[in-house]
């Protein structure tokens, strides 16, 4: 008997599938892995304990995996993808294949079918393969240079709002935001209250996850009917249609041709409005895209390379 773990690296956790060559065995989460988010040892404590607890879920030694598959962003950099493999190799003799998280998302979409994936996780990135297997990617660069739309842009825009309306309220003479300086907007107010430090102040690995961390706020703003909340998730699905038609120009160029296109990630996941608007914005630059609203679990298209090899 044959056993696999596939890994969804991801910028807030870590989700871990072992399965044999048709069951799903065992199914962890733990705390994010990805290098670039948490840095090298909180990293590597975390895909070990990951490893580890979904072993000991399933029953099965780690002398027993065959192979282990491992999604995460960052991975076109030589270094972070010798690193994680270095640390499955700290744990298995196991066959480790290192992909980028965009690989298993698509994979998890298409099984292996030409389609494209948009990820808007902690960070975003649309990618796809065509009929010819020619690939293209937009995004996914990181948060200084990239990731629009994802939950760390959603967040970066939200405390800019509030940084702004802050400063509007000072100039009034105001000592907080209210009034007409601020459209009593609550969104603005609570993340002025935020005992936080800001971005700049943070650890180098602690200012994608605090930004991040800041999205469900953003939600929660806009299911209540804050106005600027609205127009922050409105203006991320515009900013992941942009990142998808850049994909689908390049791989299919005939805008006659229907393609399907899949969704992965947080911000797909927990906020309605941006599944809708996404949908609606890239059908009306490309009226024969197939969109799956259905948000997809990456962490399956792992395992499913991982039993492949």
């Amino acid at each position: 008997m044959s056993y696999f773990i596939g890994i969804d690296g991801g910028g807030s956790k870590t989700e871990c599938l072992l399965g044999d060559e048709q069951r799903t065995l065992g199914h962890t989460v733990e705390a994010s892995c990805k290098i670039q988010a948490v840095g090298e040892a909180d990293s590597r404590a975390a895909l070990h304990q990951a490893v580890r607890a979904v072993c000991r879920e399933a029953r099965i030694e780690m002398r027993e995996l065959t192979r282990v598959c491992v999604g995460v962003a960052g991975v076109s950099r030589p270094d972070i993808a010798a690193k994680v493999r270095g640390f499955v190799r700290q744990l298995t003799d196991a066959e480790a294949i290192i992909v980028g998280d965009h690989v298993i998302a698509l994979e998890a979409a298409t099984a292996g079918d030409p389609g494209m994936i948009v990820i808007a996780g902690t960070g975003s990135i649309a990618y796809g393969r065509n009929e010819q297997g020619e690939e293209a990617r937009a995004g996914g660069l990181g948060m200084e240079t990239s990731d629009e739309g994802s939950a760390a842009w959603i967040g970066r825009r939200a405390l800019e709002a509030a940084l702004h309306a802050g400063e509007a309220a000072l100039a009034a003479g105001d000592a907080a935001p209210t009034g007409a300086a601020s459209g009593h907007n609550r969104l603005v107010e609570e993340l002025l209250g935020l005992r936080d430090p800001a971005p700049g102040q943070a650890s180098p690995h602690g200012a994608l996850p605090r930004l991040a961390g800041l999205f469900p706020r953003v939600v929660k703003a806009c299911e209540r009917g804050d106005t600027e909340a609205r127009d922050i998730l409105f203006s991320a699905a515009t900013e992941l249609v942009t990142m998808a038609e850049s994909v689908l120009s390049r791989l299919w160029p005939d805008r006659g041709q229907a393609v399907a296109v899949s969704l992965a990630g947080g911000v797909f996941q927990h906020s309605a409005l941006v599944r809708k608007s996404f949908t609606e914005k890239l059908q009306d630059v490309r009226l024969t895209a197939i969109v799956n609203e259905e948000v997809v679990e990456p962490v399956k298209g792992a395992l499913a390379l991982a039993r492949k090899g």
